[in-house]
């Protein structure tokens, strides 16, 4: 069976459980459903980058329109986290 990349939303407690091996054994429907609900990777995907930090990096208007352009026609794989960054 092949592999696949998938990205799966937990909280940073989980995660410190699971890299401490602090979790063998125990049934988390939490961490199923996590997996469940993952976004798998489609295979051949290109680099994943920041959308806004492209837009960030022209700084003639009439290129910032055709970055714009291209990167809304292009499809989502991950949709943006709303939530702020400290």
């Amino acid at each position: 069976m092949a592999d696949i990349e998938l990205v799966i939303k937990i909280s940073e407690e989980k995660l410190s459980i699971i890299k401490n091996k602090m979790y063998c054994g125990i049934y988390d429907p939490d961490l199923y459903k996590a997996i469940e609900n993952g976004t798998p990777l489609p295979k051949g995907h290109g680099r994943l980058v920041d959308a806004k930090e492209v837009y960030k990096k022209f700084y003639c208007r009439c290129l910032a329109g055709v970055a714009y352009e291209v990167l809304n026609e292009t499809s989502t794989i991950i949709p943006e986290d709303k939530e702020k960054e400290e």
